[in-house]
């Protein structure tokens, strides 16, 4: 089956239902770039809420949806300041990696159009979301979100066990 959205088509693949499992939540943190910028303590309490609440509302994985910065790389210092403010506050969901060298949490964070050199060109790189947040953030741990509901009928947590840090 087809379906034309506003913007695109969709083709409908297969439809089935899934086997039901625990409820889960999946924490999203949207455009943090003005916190980067100007008001840090704003990032770091979202962080620290989804840390605090991981339990209580079974949070399995956190997704930072892009633009962790206002500026880009644009200043004499490719604008360390807002990367170290926006690294900063994804660190609280590592937590004590000499303790717990899985993190606290599973998660991504990933690039907006506010996170290149040039912002909104893609073409001028990304050097500084390549040096906070590249593949390597989370190379040593783990990939799949402990907790996570597993089950022959749960394709979620193949697609997200690629993008968990």
């Amino acid at each position: 089956m087809i379906r034309r959205s506003r913007k695109c088509w969709i083709e409908i693949i297969e439809s089935r239902y899934v086997a039901a499992v625990d409820p889960f939540t999946i924490a999203v943190l949207p455009d943090t770039q003005f916190y980067s910028e100007t008001v840090p303590s704003i990032f770091n309490a979202q962080t620290d809420w989804i840390v605090a609440q991981r339990q209580a509302r079974n949070i399995v994985f956190a997704t930072q949806l892009g633009d962790l910065v206002q500026n880009g790389e644009r200043d004499a210092n490719r604008n360390l300041t807002e990367w170290q403010r926006a690294d900063a506050a994804m660190d609280r969901l590592d937590g004590n990696l000499a303790s717990n060298p899985d993190g606290v949490l599973p998660y991504t964070a990933l690039i907006g159009n506010h996170d290149y050199v040039t912002v909104s060109d893609k073409t001028s790189g990304n050097a500084r979301y390549q040096e906070f947040f590249s593949p390597n953030r989370c190379a040593d741990r783990i990939q799949t979100p402990r907790n996570f509901p597993r089950s022959e009928h749960s394709e979620v947590c193949s697609a997200v066990q690629w993008i968990a840090c």
